[in-house]
């Protein structure tokens, strides 16, 4: 009786709202998911945010997704099913887009599943702050677990609205057209469509949408689950086809064009961060291939990758799929099969030593001049030299804030090396408090970097903070905590990156007469704030 009421409710709100646009078009593509399309349109249909319509377009499946769509459509008229002969993913959403009427406009592969409030905090984000686009965090569901990519999660680690792409230049690696929210004027306004005929739509289309967007959203919130299927249909497991590898550079040279022709100050982070993140895969699948394979793959590498642009070992991408690209360049094939057996043998569980002042990986050919690898390759890049701290315990005892956790430098393990931490407070007007800091062992250290070969138990730290002595300026203040750590000559530095809230005690008290203080999440870092009366 529930499920019927419900019915009614919602053809009656179809019928007020006929004569006006939904808020939210979601654009649904299908082609032969009957195992998975009822789950797909479950989500979306189950948002908190409910003003929108479900595009679906049949690209001509042979299997039962149609007709399930229908079922759905019958008994929900948010639902539309578009019918067409199969020319593709991106002929079959530039078609629902055609069709569609809301206000704004998102994808949704058929497939996958979208979060309850998904579209609700990326549509309240920009009503609030008018961007033309809002892009959340996506994560792959690989079922029994959840994973994010490192330049996702780099991308989404804190809350920014209204950015520009010269601040936040990484974006152009979210190469994912479903985590996102678009103004439908904003689409039209900068003449968006997807490629036909190519299996690498995605890249393309946001890179043009990326460079023409005045103003971009970027969320925390995970607003996409992008299922990984193991039958071997899921992209990542066809690299090794002729095909995928024409695909993907013609792919790369269409986006790497856009982005020359619109931001070439933008070519560095381009070359070194964004174009090679996904080149690993087709090295692993070269190293096996057939010629014809291996003679694209390296035109493809030495094209993109070059002196005129930037040679490939120099990019950011960890420092074995340097040497891979390097191998590939030289055409040392059999090194290359010698390189993948070695990583295969350490599961990535490299060593890493520090010669000369630097952090290099130890990788086949590292201590053998007449291999002829140039030392670039194994130095370890800054973001595999990421700072990480977590705290682990915020407790007060009267004014005195006291922390405990650990703070380290991935892949410079302390283990049975020379190592040191220092801690302050960063305050306004250049106001440093530096901090007394006990370091104790913590394996939680080791572990949250889950590297056998790297040891991190001897990075704790327990540090106090006497708030009734901090020298204020007047009104309110923020107050920054900041650790360095220095391995055998090497230092970095951070805030605080993670925190579980059941173990930190955020509430404000009273340190001093008419003064509080207490930690809060400013962007995802705690920050120690100071009131006035």
């Amino acid at each position: 009786m529930t499920r019927v009421r419900g019915m009614r409710r919602l053809r009656r709100l179809a019928g007020r709202r006929r004569d006006r646009a939904p808020e939210l078009s979601v654009v649904v593509p299908v082609y032969n998911v009957e195992q998975y399309v009822a789950a797909c349109l479950d989500s979306v249909l189950a948002q908190s945010h409910a003003d929108l319509e479900v595009v679906v377009v049949d690209d001509g499946a042979t299997d039962d997704s149609a007709a399930i769509v229908e079922r759905y459509a019958a008994r929900d008229p948010r639902v539309r099913l578009l019918r067409q002969e199969n020319q593709g993913l991106g002929a079959a959403r530039n078609a629902g887009v055609a069709a569609s009427r809301g206000r704004y406009l998102t994808f949704l592969d058929s497939d996958d599943v979208v979060p309850p409030d998904a579209y609700r905090a990326m549509m309240e984000t920009l009503a609030r702050t008018g961007s033309d686009l809002v892009v959340g965090t996506l994560r792959e569901d690989h079922g029994t677990r959840q994973t994010t990519g490192r330049l996702m999660a780099a991308n989404h680690r804190r809350r920014r609205e209204g950015v520009i792409l010269s601040d936040a230049p990484l974006l152009l690696a979210d190469v994912f057209a479903q985590n996102k929210v678009y103004r439908r004027t904003f689409w039209e306004g900068a003449g968006l469509a997807f490629p036909v005929g190519t299996r690498y739509e995605d890249q393309p289309t946001l890179t043009r949408a990326f460079l023409a967007a005045d103003r971009i959203d970027v969320l925390p919130d995970t607003v996409y689950l992008r299922r990984v299927r193991d039958d071997g249909s899921s992209i990542t497991q066809t690299r090794h086809l002729m095909a995928d590898l024409r695909d993907r550079l013609e792919t790369k040279r269409d986006s790497t064009a856009t982005l020359l022709a619109g931001r070439p100050d933008l070519a560095p982070v381009w070359f070194g961060t964004v174009l090679p993140v996904d080149m690993w895969e087709y090295f692993r699948a070269g190293a096996t291939a057939e010629e014809e394979y291996w003679t694209l793959l390296r035109t493809m590498l030495t094209e993109l990758w070059n002196d005129s642009t930037l040679p490939f070992e120099q990019t950011d991408v960890p420092a074995q799929q340097r040497l891979m690209g390097w191998l590939v360049e030289q055409d040392r094939r059999s090194d290359l099969v010698a390189l993948l057996a070695f990583i295969e043998e350490v599961r990535r569980d490299f060593e890493v030593r520090i010669r000369d002042g630097e952090a290099v990986c130890v990788l086949p050919g590292l201590d053998d001049p007449a291999y002829g690898a140039p030392a670039e390759v194994y130095r370890l890049s800054e973001a595999e030299l990421a700072w990480q701290a977590r705290v682990l315990v915020a407790r007060w005892e009267g004014p005195v804030l006291h922390l405990e956790g650990f703070a380290l430098v991935r892949n410079l393990a302390t283990g049975g090396r020379a190592t040191a931490l220092t801690a302050r407070l960063e305050g306004p007007g250049g106001r440093t408090v530096e901090l007394p800091v006990t370091p104790y062992s913590e394996p939680r250290a080791t572990a949250a970097v889950g590297r056998a070969r790297q040891d991190y138990d001897d990075c704790g730290f327990r540090v106090a903070v006497d708030t009734a002595a901090l020298d204020l300026p007047p009104g309110d203040s923020a107050w920054r905590l900041k650790w360095e750590r220095t391995v055998e000559g090497l230092s970095r530095t951070g805030g605080p990156t993670g925190y579980r809230a059941a173990d930190v005690d955020r509430r404000a008290r009273s340190v001093r007469p008419g003064v509080t203080a207490g930690l809060a999440d400013v962007d995802g870092e705690l920050v120690l704030e100071v009131r006035r009366d």
